[in-house]
């Protein structure tokens, strides 16, 4: 991907971002939606790294990239996915002001393989495994809070549409990142919804004079990760260390998301 389409995503991404608002002391809750703020009564920010349970080894063959893991049972056409994502909510906010803290999230994912017309996957050139379409995701999280562990369950759906070999979400181009939306359940907060996205790591050259030839990146439609800018709130951001698998050495995705009330 050149330069040149990396700059132009930020037009695109800029109606795509989806970010808390904080509020000051009399103001509420909101939410940052394509067609402005939307007032909600809590709203509580999560950023996860996501550590896939499922070998790479066991994913489809010739399937190297970060949406390699996972397994492609024969004849099926879907990809099925166990993970652990662990992160930490801050920012609370309304009626969910104290569920921030440390959470951890154990959650499996079925999501369908894109197939051309004789019925074989259609393999994506830029991360060597299918290309994947939309699924559900189910699972628990725990939430260590202040007052004490919050458990309770989620819910929802995972669009890679986004980043599909023949997708032009970007400008264009496939995007680096898979929607998320659901529910979420606790028996201390109640109920409420959750938005966001998973940043796919990826490599460009239009990055390598900046960061170094070859440097594994996030693409982040939030700006929420520190990076650099690319316009309209959009940043390019580097993975830590600590965003590698300490198994494999393979680059972790990350997931920005937000519940809310």
């Amino acid at each position: 991907m050149s330069g040149k389409r990396l700059l132009q995503l930020a037009v695109v991404l800029a109606g795509l971002a989806v970010t808390s608002i904080p509020a000051r002391a009399g103001e509420p809750c909101a939410i940052l939606g394509p067609l402005g703020p939307v007032p909600v009564n809590g709203t509580v920010m999560g950023v996860l790294l996501e550590t896939m349970e499922n070998a790479p080894a066991h994913a489809a063959p010739g399937g190297t990239g970060p949406l390699a893991s996972g397994t492609y049972p024969v004849g099926q056409g879907v990809r099925l996915a166990q993970a652990t994502e662990r992160g930490t909510l801050a920012n609370d906010c309304g009626t969910l002001a104290g569920l921030a803290g440390e959470i951890v999230v154990r959650a499996q994912s079925r999501v369908m393989v894109v197939t051309d017309p004789t019925g074989a996957p259609v393999m994506n050139p830029g991360t060597g495994a299918p290309d994947l379409g939309v699924g559900p995701f189910d699972g628990r999280f725990t939430v260590q809070t202040a007052a004490g562990p919050v458990s309770g369950m989620i819910e929802g759906l995972l669009d890679f549409r986004p980043t599909a070999s023949t997708s032009t979400a970007c400008n264009g181009w496939p995007c680096p990142f898979v929607w998320v939306q659901g529910d979420w359940s606790t028996l201390r907060d109640g109920a409420g919804q959750l938005i966001g996205v998973a940043l796919v790591p990826f490599r460009s050259p239009a990055f390598d004079a900046i960061f170094g030839a070859g440097t594994w990146l996030y693409l982040d439609p939030t700006g929420t990760l520190p990076g650099v800018p690319i316009g309209q709130g959009v940043t390019v951001s580097p993975l830590d260390a600590g965003d590698f698998s300490t198994t494999f050495g393979t680059p972790l995705a990350k997931f920005l998301v937000i519940l809310y009330q």
